[in-house]
């Protein structure tokens, strides 16, 4: 669906699912809100807005919010719509409100650490750390376990971006929001388990 907006001498457009209207809303606020900041948004204009880094790009007069290409070369290309980007937005600002609380955002460019063969399996938990670098997200992802143990044979584990969930795990993406030293449990695609930074049990799976 086509989501547009006036802004000086260009129509902002947003394309993505009739569902994400609010989302879709927001993004052309928070453009709005630039462009009247000032420079004025122009062809070629680059925001980050949330997980995700967008471009302005023209086509016939208009301005339309191109996302990376996450099925190509999301560094080096872009595509004319905003879905994933702002369906991810969304499913993050879910999580977050279920336990009150929302950490720095984690870029799509940056990485999180992997225990080799263990992205597929159906309960992993998550632990997300102070970042010391840029390009580091903070996560860490390996095989839930009553023990959780930290693995600490850098042979056993692996860096990806954390676009590539979008492929491998997609379910994933949804709690990568949450603040530093917090821990997430997964069972498959659902949330089993979130626990905060004290490791207090903040929210399970059924609870209200």
């Amino acid at each position: 669906m086509r989501f547009e907006r006036q802004m000086g001498d260009h129509v902002v457009v947003a394309r993505c699912g009739e569902d994400l209207s609010a989302p879709a809303e927001a993004l052309l606020s928070k453009l709005e809100q630039l462009h009247e900041q000032g420079p004025t948004l122009q062809p070629g204009t680059s925001v980050q807005f949330g997980w995700s880094r967008l471009v302005l790009e023209a086509d016939d007069g208009e301005l339309v919010a191109c996302e990376p290409d996450f099925d190509g070369d999301p560094f080096h290309h872009s595509f004319p719509e905003v879905d994933r980007t702002l369906r991810v937005i969304s499913e993050q600002a879910g999580v977050c409100q279920l336990v009150g609380a929302v950490g720095p955002d984690a870029s799509f460019d940056q990485t999180m650490i992997v225990a080799k063969g263990h992205l597929a399996i159906p309960r992993i938990y998550l632990d997300r750390r102070a970042a010391e670098v840029e390009w580091f997200s903070g996560w860490f992802l390996g095989p839930f376990e009553e023990e959780v143990e930290p693995i600490r044979d850098e042979d056993q584990l692996e860096s990806i971006y954390l676009y590539e969930l979008l492929k491998l795990r997609p379910a994933v993406l949804s709690v990568l929001n949450l603040p530093t030293d917090y821990v997430v449990v997964f069972d498959g695609s659902e949330i089993e388990l979130i626990f905060d930074s004290t490791g207090t049990l903040a929210w399970q799976r059924g609870s209200s």
